[in-house]
């Protein structure tokens, strides 16, 4: 019966799931103009009705790029003397603008307001290298679309705090990474084993988000993503397993059908989904034996842990943080991570601790919701 409400919950929601997009953008201003990059997945393009298999394509991208982006120094609209584009990587496009400015002592202005129409809840988040040097982080949304530079304010990333929230704010707009923890708390009855799930996811995802920041390690974005998604519906799987005493191989097959299609969808290597197979198919059958290993739980979170801190690294990345500033930014972003993610726990665990005792049957609908949104995820994110 559990089994049929998450199978359930999983169909309906694939049609109206939705996720906060993000893009990316990079400026370098000068005394004599700007440059920008823009970094946004294709996907978000064709809510715009900018759809690749179209003749006009690159013209209509471009020309919807700068009624969307715009560079002014004080009260004159710099000149726009070249737009460019091409494939970042798979599923990702990436659009060059250059402008030349007067030159003027005035403060210069950005405005950004592409994908908002289409994308309400769209974020943009860009990094400003300003003509002094100084690097400032900004985040564009929908009633948020206009930055001002303010050469007697001090940079809105330099130092811990801003870095700290940045972290924070992360963490609380990435769905996916709170639909990860949700599931993986929904069924804890003890604070003691939550701490120890916590503290394993914690471990998994400071050790590659370093990783990533400091370029040891730069796994493909698309991979992870879907491993991610595949992650949540792997904990909602195994919740539903061990509330029916562990009977029965449908997860096994089910998860091992979801890596194939990764594969069959191009997001996953056939070595990678190998690897994901055997891992779940592993632990699975350890929790079945009697003396199942102490600490199982921890050791899968701090696994999944790992894809997650490749997924947090992504904005550290994009915000081209000088070499001397990474470690501190680094230490200050995954404080804030830490920091919202037990906010959110905090924030949900006292409801959940009384419907366990309560009410324990009505904690499948919430765990049905996370696989449906993780089966949207996938679906999503193998169609690139």
């Amino acid at each position: 019966m559990r089994t049929l409400i998450l199978l359930i919950g999983v169909l309906p929601v694939l049609a109206v799931a939705h996720q906060q997009s993000t893009s990316y953008g990079s400026w370098m201003l000068q005394e004599s103009g700007g440059v920008f990059v823009l970094r946004v997945s294709q996907l978000d393009l064709t809510r715009a009705r900018l759809h690749p298999a179209d003749p006009r394509y690159t013209a209509a991208l471009h020309a919807y790029v700068q009624a969307g982006v715009s560079l002014q120094r004080g009260e004159q609209e710099c000149t726009l003397d070249g737009i460019r584009s091409d494939n970042a990587e798979p599923g990702w496009l990436r659009v060059r603008m250059t402008w030349s400015c007067e030159r003027v002592p005035e403060p210069y202005a950005i405005r950004f307001s592409a994908l908002f129409e289409w994308a309400p809840n769209h974020v943009h988040l860009a990094a400003i290298r300003a003509g002094d040097g100084r690097l400032h982080s900004r985040v564009f949304s929908a009633g948020r679309e206009v930055w001002q530079s303010d050469p007697q304010a001090q940079p809105s990333v330099s130092g811990f705090p801003s870095y700290f929230r940045l972290g924070v704010q992360h963490i609380l707009e990435g769905w996916d990474h709170l639909c990860f923890l949700l599931a993986l708390v929904l069924f804890v009855r003890r604070w003691q084993t939550l701490a120890w799930l916590i503290t394993g996811f914690t471990v998994g995802h400071s050790a590659t988000l370093a990783l990533a920041a400091l370029g040891v390690a730069t796994p493909a974005a698309r991979s992870v993503e879907w491993i991610i998604a595949f992650s949540i519906l792997a904990l909602a799987v195994e919740n539903v397993w061990r509330q029916e005493q562990q009977q029965g191989n449908w997860p096994l097959v089910l998860l091992a059908v979801v890596a194939v299609a990764g594969v069959a969808g191009s997001a996953l290597t056939l070595l990678t989904t190998a690897g994901l197979c055997l891992f779940v198919f592993a632990y699975l059958e350890l929790l079945r034996q009697r003396a199942a290993p102490a600490g199982l739980g921890v050791l899968m979170t701090i696994a999944f842990g790992l894809f997650h801190g490749f997924g947090f690294a992504g904005v550290l990345g994009e915000l081209s943080i000088p070499p001397d500033q990474l470690l501190f930014s680094l230490l200050a972003f995954n404080l804030g991570v830490e920091a919202g993610q037990l906010f959110a726990i905090a924030l949900v665990y006292p409801l959940l601790y009384w419907v366990q005792r309560q009410h324990a049957s009505w904690l499948h609908l919430p765990n049905a919701l996370a696989s449906a949104a993780a089966c949207y995820w996938l679906v999503q994110r193998s169609l690139g």
